[in-house]
C-alpha cells in the first residue's frame, strides 16, 4: 500500500497545517485497507514539505508524521525519511 502526500508545505504553527485537521480520517482509511494481502505500508512525500524552509516547519512536518504513523497498524510502520531540497531528514524506526 503506497500513501502519496505532494506538496503539504507545513507552517511553522500546528493551528494553520491543514493536514493536522485531517490525520484521524486519513488514518483511519489506510487502516480500512489493511488485509492479509498487504504486509507494509510506503508513504511517498513529495514536493515542498516546508513552505520557507524554516527549522520550525520541519518540526510540524515530523509531529505530523509522528501523529500519522502512530494511528497507522503497528506492525506496518516501520520507517520513513524524507530528504528534500533544502536535506533535512526525519526517520522513525
Amino acid at each position: 500500500l503506497v500513501l502519496h502526500l505532494s506538496d503539504i508545505h507545513f507552517l511553522a504553527s500546528q493551528e494553520h497545517n491543514s493536514c493536522f485537521n485531517k490525520y484521524l480520517a486519513l488514518s483511519n482509511k489506510i487502516n480500512s485497507y489493511f488485509n492479509p494481502n498487504i504486509k507494509l505500508i510506503i508513504i511517498v512525500i513529495t514536493g515542498d514539505i516546508a513552505n520557507t524552509g524554516a527549522h520550525e516547519e520541519y518540526l510540524q512536518a515530523i509531529n505530523f508524521l509522528n501523529l500519522l504513523t502512530s494511528k497507522i497498524r503497528e506492525e506496518y510502520t516501520e520507517s520513513v525519511e524524507i530528504k528534500g531540497l533544502r536535506k533535512q531528514i526525519y526517520s522513525k524506526g
